[in-house]
């Protein structure tokens, strides 16, 4: 399912936090956010294939089901 989140830091913590199994956007805006609040179980996984936009999909280390795809 996918869900909208108001900010990417929002998706972020939603993914730290367990809420949420991904958060997919843009890799500079992501590893800034992580380092920024030390959202130190997130890992950025893996390339989406939207080369244009540079997403990445970011997932709590912990989940190893998802953490295991890329």
């Amino acid at each position: 399912k996918i869900q909208p989140v108001k900010s990417p830091l929002e998706g972020l913590k939603a993914v730290s936090f367990n809420e949420m199994d991904a958060y997919v956007g843009n890799l500079g805006v992501i590893t800034h956010l992580i380092q920024k609040n030390n959202l130190n179980n997130l890992k950025v996984a893996s390339g989406t294939g939207f080369d244009s936009q540079q997403l990445k999909i970011g997932v709590i280390i912990l989940n190893e089901l998802i953490f295991n795809l890329f």
